[in-house]
């Protein structure tokens, strides 16, 4: 399979489809038939991926040798460069030029791209700062205060700048102090650093010893590993920053053992707070929220006392104030940073000129200036700064590619490979290269190693034609992958041409030099969304119609675009269906009128506002229902005007009318929906699910493309060798969702999905194990061979407590089986349902009573007795004078257990109810009545009289041979899951009922066991495709293919906050270790795969093996739009306005007054392109303006833009366009006595021997004057047809 950009798009597409088809479509085969051609068109659930890579700055030739600082700092620099602790020999231009400025005094603004090296831009001032007054001034480097500042707005980012300067000024080796004392005596004192925020143990007046002795646990507890696999963890965390930086640990905690906070003058770095109240940080790390307590509380006076003392000792003396993520702090936020600033000022007693200030941000803007001012303006309001001119404005010099091109590369050599050759494993990778590579003009290969491969890659790739063309036009800027497969490679064919674009680039990320750095690290920007919903015409007779046989619909839609059927005129009105059998409604909204009268089937609540507006549900009859008077009544639609008939049969069979019915039923909650109580196709009550639409809803969707993705992607070098710790190989993705509670739930719903179907694939497996044990396998042992399936996978699923005795049961059976393997004995299960865990017991019904999305729903697995059992119930059934086959008693079983699950959920009498209860609710309570007896249905196909010997003679064995009272009793009767077994067999003939849309692994009678329908047929082959969704899982497992378990966490700033004294890293800092795969095997620890973010809570970890960032329902919602509408004696005016939804103003609004013109002109393309007739949400709508989709118009938007913008007012619409305007209204109309007729000088309405002419004007226009004609404005006729009709006949009778 080929993992290239295209290929990769393609198989995410193809699983959103599946997806939406199996979910959606999968009981309703006209439906399905009409739209499965149509969800890959583009534009309905993606758009064409985009490729985009990061800038590339120029490199400083010299570095920091280059700048004008003393020798023996750049000594310094250069033993930190030697020793790798942050300081690059060949560092970026802006790097340098940062650290230049701030040494020669000025202040500094930085802007330059994510990953570009933005924080070596205020660490080597920093560095440069300290080693300068510790060389230059000793007397007062002995002076304790802070002579750092570095802030930040959120913990997260305070924690990922801690465990850097771990890893600088508080290495292991010592490098770092060797080198500081190398230059600045040998006697200096050791530079400290202290992180105080809200997590910094501990708040009060004073210590306290029970709390110390807590804090001394949890820190010996990491600190002092005890087993060779806790070394090995103890390491990596060093590696990572993530040990406190202490000289000795165990004096620290001894120490803290009696309450003493006093840190060794060795120390790098210092962890209470109680500490740095006694010694001051050279280093302060702090968010602006602990900033501004600490300036007023009295327990931190120390800390600015020590602070002004060292700034007082001498008038060179400077605070550094360091802001990072600089643009976090626009509108409000900006403003109380501003005023913290000034009050730190005053509270040590300097002015500004003390300070000197380091800004960095990625999002500085830099496009004239009119930016430059802002940010200058911007840099001057937050620092309070007089003037700008001591700024140094730094946006970094990005490399120049141009003119560098050569050699051209012919698409057919990209052809002749694919994009997953450059995937494999190194050797495979190296053929693939030399393969291609050779033979090209000034060419190296054959390469003796991927890396002399890489390097040559990274120098000379430029010189060919497609890869310069990809460089340049990616760097920096997202271009379509249809763009760039059609411009690097003209003259080809679109297929060929975006092949050879994955093969490019799938080649062109390889390319690094000896240091590492990436030539073009690429990422791709997909775009997806669900389906809206399915609208359809209604008109029978529609030109694009499609039907079943049984059922026929006008043309089907995928978006809300069209409210009549451009191809016959009629009207088109949302779908709703029963997603248990498939029948399908249309959704609309009537107001209660006078009886008989017609009243008009809106197609929006918003499109008028009326007390009496209730939403209707109309089912759409198939060939062979029958709706009884109790269950709904007739009605009738006029298929062009959407006028509804209610109860008048007088209507039917005339042309143009379509028979639907109606149940005014109201359903509790809902007491403006007339919907139904039970399905009138398939007979079965609703209960907490109702009719639904097919708008895509839910996380489900979202999953699938994400899972898809994480398995398309190869796994990280170096962590696809072991499949116990490292599962998933390395894998990463991010998920942003724009609200907190929204990124929870999705990390729930993620992970409840990835278990979900893991237990799918495991219950095949372990089901199919139990086939090849043989007859004698019961479900009770479900659980063992479960078990053994998951060990084999080396799997974790569910959560605490049952993940725990999953993963002891599994290794406990997993040795046992291997075990009767070496001694050539039978395996014997010793796990059973009973005994196992809540979440597996849960998993059980959840597969065979679940109410959707079963086994028995995907043809996948069905439940008989055990051969004991059936052999017992038959021979019951024979002496009790009741002759039959072991066929026709699996007959009657299949149909009572599916029925006893489905209404009962009965399965299982061990299992308690609560547990039930996770799976459906208890509508008509849990378990049998010891009193039970058959369903309707099967009464009724079986052919058996109520209270029939025969049939309770059948219960009665049935109940003896199957049934137990609950454990413990409570009244109920469940299925003894000892006396059952679970089958699969991929050859097995499963059964689709036509009328209900269930699927049944056997008849009954010859009819469907769920209805009882005749109806009923062997599936087909594309009826098992429409279930791929949930097939092709389990039949991946039985092949053979890795089941992967998708582990998702929540990251948000709610989990955060947690105090050290408990544990020293906060939830989300243990799971981002777990997500850079640093786990505690021995706790039983995993990796996670997915971290679920919140836009504001940014990662403080280094995602270099991310593959995918995903982001789930973000909209921009800084920038609020609205209007008012003002009335006097001169007009009507309407005011449209702008504004910024944070308090105080983020600027946005003010950025957009400045590019008015622009933005209108856009506004006026959009509406001009797009192609719906009144308005959609590729234009118009969206989801704030949800109330008001049905009054919006495109149409009328233009008009009033081009009236609004040049003046210019809507000319009168064609006499063509008038008339189809009119057209649907004239039976309506008729009806009413008025006749519409269209003549060549105009239309006109007669009635009484009397004639008027009606003329539609635009919705722009004001209604011109009465001079006897009939004036209608066109949206009257687009959205409010029943005024239209009503101003009709009012003004034919003034």
């Amino acid at each position: 399979m080929s993992n290239g950009a295209n290929s990769i798009h393609k198989q995410l597409r193809s699983e959103l489809e599946y997806y939406i088809k199996a979910q959606y479509f999968g009981r309703s085969p006209l439906l399905l038939s009409a739209v499965e051609d149509r969800l890959d068109d583009e534009g309905l659930l993606y758009q064409k991926p985009y490729i985009e890579s990061s800038p590339v700055y120029e490199s400083s030739a010299n570095g920091i040798q280059g700048l004008k600082l003393p020798d023996w700092q750049k000594s310094f620099f250069l033993q930190l460069s030697k020793a790798g602790l942050g300081v690059h020999p060949t560092p970026f231009v802006h790097q340098t030029d940062a650290l230049q400025a701030a040494a020669d005094g000025r202040d500094v603004f930085v802007s330059t791209g994510t990953g570009s090296g933005k924080t070596e831009c205020f660490m080597w001032p920093m560095l440069g700062k300290l080693t300068t007054e510790a060389h230059d001034s000793p007397e007062t480097w002995k002076i304790r205060g802070v002579r750092t500042i570095v802030m930040y707005p959120m913990n997260a980012l305070v924690s990922d700048q801690v465990s850097r300067l771990r890893r600088l000024i508080g290495d292991t080796q010592g490098q770092f102090i060797r080198a500081f004392r190398d230059v600045c005596g040998e006697n200096a004192r050791r530079p400290q650093f202290g992180m105080y925020t809200g997590r910094t143990p501990y708040p009060g007046p004073m210590p306290k010893k029970d709390q110390d002795r807590l804090l001394e646990k949890t820190l010996a507890r990491m600190s002092f590993p005890k087993t060779p696999a806790e070394q090995d963890y103890f390491d990596e965390l060093i590696k990572e920053g993530k040990i406190p930086a202490k000289a000795d640990m165990n004096a620290f905690l001894q120490g803290l053992h009696e309450s003493r906070h006093v840190p060794d003058p060795e120390d790098a770095e210092l962890i209470t707070r109680f500490e740095m109240q006694e010694v001051c940080p050279d280093i302060l790390i702090t968010n602006y929220s602990m900033l501004e307590y600490m300036l007023f509380r009295p327990r931190e006076a120390p800390i600015w006392a020590g602070t002004k003392a060292w700034l007082d000792s001498n008038p060179s003396n400077k605070l550094l104030f360091v802001i990072d993520e600089a643009h976090m702090y626009k509108g409000s936020a900006g403003g109380e940073v501003a005023l913290l600033i000034r009050r730190l000022f005053h509270h040590l007693g300097i002015s500004r000129q003390r300070v000197q200030f380091i800004l960095t941000t990625a999002s500085m803007p830099n496009s004239g200036r009119g930016d430059s001012d802002a940010v200058e303006k911007f840099a001057m309001d937050l620092t309070a700064a007089d003037s700008a001119d001591n700024f140094c404005f730094i946006t970094g010099k990005q490399e120049v590619v141009t003119g560098k091109m050569k050699y051209d590369i012919s698409i057919d050599r990209f052809l002749a490979c694919t994009a997953a050759e450059f995937e494999e494993a190194e050797q495979n990778r190296l053929t693939a290269l030399n393969q291609f590579w050779t033979g090209l003009p000034d060419s190296a290969a054959p390469f003796p190693s991927t890396e002399d491969a890489y390097a040559w890659m990274y120098s000379h790739l430029i010189f060919y034609r497609p890869f310069y063309e990809m460089i340049r036009q990616c760097r920096g800027s997202a271009v379509s992958l249809a763009e760039l497969a059609k411009s690097i490679f003209p003259g080809s064919t679109e297929e060929d041409a975006l092949t050879a674009v994955s093969v490019l680039l799938a080649i062109i990320p390889l390319a690094r030099n000896a240091k590492g750095n990436v030539l073009f690290p690429a990422r791709m920007h997909m775009l997806f969304r669900g389906i809206k919903g399915v609208y359809a015409c209604t008109d029978e007779e529609c030109p694009h119609g499609h039907t079943d046989g049984t059922l026929t619909l006008g043309e089907i839609f995928l978006s809300d675009s069209k409210l009549v059927c451009p191809h016959c005129g009629a009207s088109v009105y949302e779908l709703y269906n029963d997603r248990r059998c498939g029948a399908l409604f249309f959704k609309g909204y009537i107001i209660s009128g006078k009886d008989n009268a017609p009243v008009y089937l809106w197609h929006y609540p918003g499109q008028v506002v009326h007390q009496l507006m209730r939403e209707i549900h109309l089912f759409l009859p198939a060939k062979g229902d029958r709706v009884t008077n109790k269950q709904g009544k007739p009605c009738y639609l006029d298929t062009q005007s959407g006028f509804l008939y209610m109860d008048d049969d007088s209507q039917a069979g005339k042309p143009g009318i379509r028979k639907l019915y109606y149940s005014d039923a109201r359903v509790r909650g809902y007491p403006q929906i007339m919907t139904w109580t039970s399905c009138p196709h398939c007979q079965r009550q609703f209960s907490k699910s109702q009719l639904t639409s097919f708008s895509v809803k839910g996380n489900q969707s979202f999953f699938n493309l994400i899972k898809a993705q994480f398995q398309a992607q190869p796994p990280v070098p170096g962590k696809d060798h072991d499949p116990i710790h490292l599962p998933n190989e390395g894998r990463k993705v991010l998920l942003f969702s724009d609200s907190r509670q929204r990124a929870a739930r999705l990390a729930r719903d993620m992970s409840k999905a990835s278990d979900d179907t893991a237990v799918r694939q495991l219950f095949a497996l372990a089901i199919h194990e139990m086939e090849q044990a043989g007859k004698g396998s019961s479900m009770d042992v479900l659980y063992d061979y479960f078990c053994l399936a998951a060990a084999r996978q080396g799997l974790q699923i569910f959560h605490e407590p049952s993940r725990g005795k999953l993963l002891e049961d599994s290794a406990t059976a997993r040795k046992e089986f291997d075990r009767s393997v070496r001694r050539s004995r039978d395996y014997t299960p010793r796990f059973m349902i009973s005994n196992a865990p809540e979440q597996m017991q849960e998993a059980l019904l959840r597969m065979f009573c679940g109410g959707y999305n079963t086994l028995y729903d995907s043809a996948v697995s069905w439940i008989e007795p055990t051969e004991t059992a059936l052999n017992t119930a038959v021979d019951d059934l024979d002496d009790a004078g009741i002759t039959v086959s072991d066929a026709e008693f699996l007959e009657l079983f299949n149909a009572w257990i599916i029925s006893i699950c489905d209404s009962a959920a009965a399965l299982g009498h061990t299992i308690q109810d609560t547990v039930r209860e996770e799976v459906r609710p208890a509508y008509g309570g849990y378990g049998l009545d010891k009193n039970w007896g058959f369903s309707e249905n099967i009464r009724k196909s079986m052919g058996w009289a109520k209270k029939a010997p025969v049939m309770e003679t059948w219960q009665r064995i049935l109940k003896d041979s199957f049934l137990d009272s609950a454990q413990p009793d409570n009244g109920k009767l469940y299925v003894d899951v000892s006396r059952i077994r679970p089958r699969l067999d991929p050859n097995h003939t499963w059964y689709r009922c036509e009328q209900c849309s269930e699927i049944t692994p056997y008849l009954l009678n010859g009819k469907c066991p769920n209805c009882p329908s005749t109806r009923i047929h062997p599936m087909t082959a594309d009826e098992y495709d429409s279930l791929h969704f949930w097939r092709k899982p389990v039949e991946d497992a039985m092949s053979g293919k890795k089941i992967r378990v998708i582990d998702t966490e929540e990251h948000t700033a709610q989990l955060s906050h947690k105090d050290q004294r408990d544990d020293y890293w906060s939830k989300t800092e243990n799971y981002e270790l777990r997500f850079q795969d640093l786990v505690q095997a021995e706790e039983n620890e995993a990796p996670v795969d997915i971290l679920s973010c919140t836009t504001t809570m940014e990662v403080g970890i280094d995602i270099g093996s991310l593959v995918a960032v995903g982001l789930r329902n973000v909209e921009f919602s800084e920038l609020i739009t609205g209007h008012r509408v003002r009335r006097n004696p001169s007009g009507v005016f309407v005011d449209i306005y702008l504004y910024d939804n944070l308090s105080s103003g983020a600027g946005y609004a003010v950025s957009v007054a400045s590019e008015i013109n622009t933005l209108l002109d856009r506004t006026e393309k959009l509406l001009e392109r797009c192609d719906c007739e009144s308005a959609c949400h590729n234009c118009l709508k969206h989801y704030r303006n949800q109330f008001m989709h049905g009054n919006l118009d495109r149409f009328a938007a233009l008009d009033m833009l081009r009236w609004g913008t040049r003046g210019s007012l809507a000319g009168s619409i064609p006499l063509k366009m008038q008339e189809s305007f009119i057209a649907p209204l004239r039976n309506i109309l008729d009806s009413s006595g008025y006749a519409i007729s269209f003549e060549p000088t105009g239309i006109f309405v007669s009635s009484q021997a009397r004639k008027k002419e009606i003329i539609i004007y635009p919705a722009m226009w004001t209604t011109p004057p009465n001079n006897g004609n009939i004036y209608i404005s066109d949206i009257l006729l687009k959205i409010a047809r029943p005024y239209a009709v009503r101003k009709i006949m009012e003004a034919f009778n003034k």
